[in-house]
C-alpha cells in the first residue's frame, strides 16, 4: 500500500491505518468470545483487582510486572488469549501492551474456582 502524505493530517491518518492493520493482524486469534477480568467480575459485584487477587491466591495466575499470566499448570489449556493494544507515549513513540483475556472456557473455569470458595 502506497501512502501519499501532503500535510500533518495525512500523517495522522496514515499512522492510524498502519496501526489498525497491525492490530488486526496480531489480534487475529482473539475471538469475540473473550472476556476481560472486569466483565467476569461484574456479575459478582467484584472489582477486577479483587478477582485478580483471588486468582493469585488460588495459584491460577501470578502478577508479573503490571500484568498477569497463568501459572504453568494452566497454560495451553485454552483458558486465555492475548490481545495487543497499541499506544503512543508522550514523546510520540509507538508502544504496545499485551492484555490477557479469558476465553469462554476460561470464564467457566474462573467461575468454577469462585464456586469452590462458596462451599
Amino acid at each position: 500500500m502506497k501512502i501519499t502524505i501532503t500535510c500533518e493530517e495525512d500523517v495522522i491518518t496514515a499512522s492510524e491505518q498502519i496501526i489498525a492493520r497491525k492490530l488486526a493482524y496480531e489480534n487475529r486469534f482473539v475471538s469475540d468470545d473473550c472476556y476481560t477480568v472486569k466483565q467476569i467480575a461484574a456479575p459478582y459485584h467484584l472489582k477486577p483487582g479483587d478477582l485478580n487477587s483471588f486468582l493469585c491466591d488460588r495459584h491460577v495466575q501470578r502478577k508479573v510486572g503490571r500484568s498477569y499470566m497463568l501459572e504453568p499448570k494452566y497454560r495451553g489449556k485454552g483458558y486465555t488469549a492475548d490481545r495487543r493494544r497499541y499506544y503512543f507515549n508522550a514523546d510520540g513513540q509507538l508502544h504496545y501492551k499485551v492484555e490477557m483475556l479469558w476465553t469462554a472456557k476460561g470464564r467457566e473455569f474462573v467461575e468454577k474456582e469462585m464456586r469452590k470458595l462458596c462451599k
